[in-house]
């Protein structure tokens, strides 16, 4: 599902910068769908991968997946800003400001900022003209509370961190069980903003009202068994049917078109996903999906800052630039050292002391 995943970190990269003309999909939409192909991945590679007695191996994992390329464009982002002055929001007087008024604010952002953790709570404050958090939204707040991250998508990060840490624990469950938890989060998704002023703000970047897309991914990878009993034409009409769905999501009535993507998304994806499943070109498009919605800020401040007149698509050039180098130089040979600590810890040596290592899935590096 390579394709599918670069697609959808396009599609954040046309909501950040008008590429197109128009944005392919909402910012906001193109996460959410992420978060149902995350749970098929996880649920897979803790399938066929981890088993349920290697948790700590799991979460190890998961976090030298997430973390490295995450801190390189951090790092990179926090020298721009002191050095230029730019960044997508903040500016650097705002920060010199919260540096002498509110250290312990300052200090929660770099904390954020360095771990990932509690991202996703800085869309729920703003900044007051005191430099205080408080809840928003905020009338009198010139400044929110997501422009103190250095690389602002970055909140989705803090979302998935929690499906990785339910993850094995969830993947143990029964369907019906699943079934009954995605209800409730999907209820409490609806609910929050009828019952909140900022619910709507609430529901879209916390994690309970978000899980019910998780586990959609989870029963989704369940699918598998029934879908190699299907008929062949499903598995490559599925892939064409998911882009035009996607493609013309836009155009599509309100109320409807969110469900009907995430709804297609999980019946597609085992068609995709055993069809693509051994094609190297379309795992490197998955492989690149992370970097490429990781670095997609980054390259759009420097690109304002120092190449405000470029054409639009330079800045898709400079996405893919960066993405390239985040891939062969961080996200790489990152996954090989994942790999041989995988397979050190799947190693089993036999009564006769012959190694045995099973044969692992090609999954690509979710």
């Amino acid at each position: 599902m390579g394709l599918i995943r670069l697609f959808l970190a396009f599609a954040v990269l046309t909501h950040h910068e008008p590429l197109l003309g128009r944005e392919l999909l909402p910012g906001g939409v193109s996460v959410r769908l992420f978060f149902i192909i995350s749970g098929f991945y996880m649920a897979l590679v803790l399938d066929q991968r981890y088993g349920i007695h290697r948790k700590a191996l799991f979460y190890s994992n998961r976090l030298l997946r997430l973390l490295p390329s995450y801190l390189v464009v951090a790092a990179l982002s926090l020298i721009v800003l002191l050095a230029a002055d730019a960044h997508p929001f903040l500016a650097l007087e705002d920060l010199a400001g919260l540096g002498q008024e509110s250290p312990r604010v300052l200090l929660a952002a770099a904390l954020g900022n360095a771990l990932i953790i509690g991202q996703n709570l800085f869309f729920l404050a703003d900044l007051t003209p005191e430099f205080n958090l408080t809840a928003s939204p905020c009338q009198d707040c010139s400044i929110l509370g997501f422009w103190l991250l250095l690389v602002p998508q970055a909140w989705s990060l803090a979302v998935e961190m929690g499906f990785y840490l339910l993850a094995p624990f969830l993947v143990l469950r029964p369907s019906r069980t699943l079934l009954a938890i995605l209800l409730g989060s999907l209820v409490l998704h609806q609910a929050l903003p009828l019952w909140l002023a900022d619910g709507e703000n609430i529901a879209h970047h916390t994690l309970a009202p978000q899980l019910h897309l998780f586990l959609l991914g989870i029963l989704s990878y369940r699918l598998i068994p029934l879908v190699r009993r299907a008929p062949r034409l499903l598995a490559w009409v599925s892939l064409p049917l998911l882009l035009v769905n996607l493609g013309l999501y836009q155009s599509l009535a309100d109320q409807w078109r969110f469900p009907l993507a995430a709804l297609l998304l999980a019946l597609t994806a085992p068609f995709i996903f055993e069809t693509l499943r051994n094609n190297r070109w379309d795992r490197l498009l998955g492989d690149l999906s992370y970097p490429f919605y990781i670095s997609q800020f980054l390259v759009i401040t420097i690109f304002r800052n120092w190449f405000g007149n470029l054409p639009a698509p330079w800045v898709l050039v400079g996405t893919l630039a960066a993405s390239l180098l985040l891939f062969f130089l961080v996200d790489r040979p990152l996954a090989r050292f994942r790999s041989r600590r995988l397979l050190a810890r799947l190693t089993i040596t036999r009564p006769e002391q012959e190694p045995y290592v099973p044969v692992l899935a090609q999954t690509g590096h979710p």
